[in-house]
């Protein structure tokens, strides 16, 4: 009966997380913040039952990812997980039972997937560690099995030579 998004709305200065009915078009901001600069609200998701969203904010410039839950209801955000200095919060899912959240922690050369319990307590690794990032996490209905993509970022600069047609231009006549 309602879409949960976000609104990054840079020229406006405001970040939040906002709960839509799709009846009457009545919008709730569950979660709203200044944007100043090195700041940001991402990866918002809503639990199976509904009842919850988790999203990853980085509060103020120079602070850590954290992992945040809010109910779907409104009310106080409160902190399941924070990154350790040097790694950033990525993708989040939630199990299908609604008792999890599933999260990637990078260091931008290596990510992990880690598990904290949607009511807090410590983070558990899950065993999953690639190199590269891991994105577009998913839980499986099964409760068993994880989907994600995982890889590297290349950059590269190519020379090209020889490639164009030769000219068929007198000898020292301009070209255009």
């Amino acid at each position: 009966t309602s879409i949960a998004y976000l609104i990054q709305d840079i020229p406006q200065q405001v970040l939040a997380i906002v709960i839509q009915r799709l009846d009457n078009g009545e919008s709730t901001d569950l979660v709203r913040m200044p944007f100043k600069r090195n700041t940001n609200l991402y990866q918002a998701d809503v639990s199976p039952d509904g009842r919850q969203v988790a999203f990853a904010v980085i509060p103020d410039s120079g602070a850590r990812t954290m992992l945040r839950v809010v109910s779907s209801e409104g009310g106080e955000p409160r902190e399941l997980f924070r990154s350790p200095a040097g790694e950033t919060i990525g993708g989040l899912a939630w199990s299908a039972d609604s008792r999890n959240v599933f999260f990637v922690v990078s260091t931008g050369k290596q990510a992990r997937v880690m598990r904290v319990a949607a009511t807090g307590g410590l983070a558990q690794e899950t065993g999953v560690v690639m190199e590269g990032m891991i994105r577009y996490l998913r839980a499986h209905p099964d409760g068993q099995r994880l989907g994600f993509t995982a890889g590297t970022q290349a950059r590269e600069v190519w020379v090209m030579e020889n490639f164009l047609p030769k000219s068929s231009a007198a000898p020292g006549a301009k070209e255009e």
